[in-house]
Parts: C-alpha cells; structure tokens; sequence
C-alpha cells in the first residue's frame, strides 16, 4: 500500500547560499559599513489534500526570501572587517527570523479565521441534523399533530387528484 503524506508540522529556516558582504563607506558619515546578503528559505508545514485551491492560497511550503544586515563601525572603534562580518551577518539572520515570524503570524490569523467560520457551519450542521432528527420522528409518529398534518394536506391531494 503507498503511504500518503496529508500533513507535515516541519518549520524551518535555511539559508540557501553563502553570505555576500560588501564594505563601503558612507558617503554622508565616512564610516566603515559591512552589508551582508543572505537568500534564505523558509519551510511551513505542507499541506497536499488533492490539490485543495484554497489550502494553495496559504502559501504552504517553501518559501525564499531575501535579507540583508549591516553593521556600521563608530567612530570610536577600530575598523575590524571580521566582526562586522559577523555583526551584519547576525542582523541578517534576524530579518530573515523576522520575515519568517511575521509570514507564520499572518498564516495563523487566516487559519484561524478559516476555523471560526468551519466552527460556525459544523454548530449550524449541528442545528440542521438535528432539527430533522425531531421533523423525521414527528411526521412518522401517528400520534403527533404534524403527521395528522401532513396526512390530511396528503388526502386534500389525492382528492384533488381525482
């Protein structure tokens, strides 16, 4: 038998690519600024159930975006390219936690909009079943006004009919 993946719960972040830096100046402060660069992918939980169009309008699955961090040197610090390598790169991976964090919450409040309104049609379906179990029982039951009801609404036709 083959095995059917509906669901997995996996969120992940990965950088996809070697971080690029570049070191400029600023023109307005003359400081030193490192720039670092990072595609990153961000994996959701994916959802397959038949292709379902609106579990696609989730955006499920993978997930690549762009970040950059920059670390500027103060006047007051010596200029080491390494740590504000490593300074810019920590920015970096913090927009892309950002980014990812923000995507995740915006998918949540949908998700939950989603099952609000299925709360409310499963109590309505609740209602519905319900009040046709007692419709069901009532006009089945000779001894009840509805089935006296309908019989006689029934005879009127039958007359009618001939």
């Amino acid at each position: 038998m083959d095995k059917v993946t509906i669901c997995t719960t996996d969120f992940k972040l990965s950088f996809t690519t070697a971080p690029d830096f570049k070191v400029t100046t600023s023109k307005k402060t003359g400081k030193k600024v490192i720039t670092c660069i990072l595609v990153a992918t961000i994996v959701t939980p994916d959802i397959n159930v038949a292709g379902d169009p609106l579990l696609d309008l989730f955006g499920w699955g993978e997930n690549i975006i762009t970040v950059t961090g920059k670390a500027v040197c103060s006047i007051d610090d010596n200029f080491n390219e390494e740590i504000g390598k490593a300074v810019a790169r920590a920015k970096a991976e913090s927009n892309a936690y950002k980014i990812a964090s923000k995507m995740l919450h915006s998918r949540i409040l949908l998700l939950d909009k989603v099952l609000d309104a299925a709360e409310r049609f499963a109590e309505k379906a609740r209602k519905v079943v319900n009040h046709n179990s007692g419709f069901i029982n009532q006009v089945t039951d000779p001894t009840t006004d509805l089935y006296k009801k309908v019989i006689a609404v029934d005879a009127e036709a039958v007359e009618l009919d001939n």
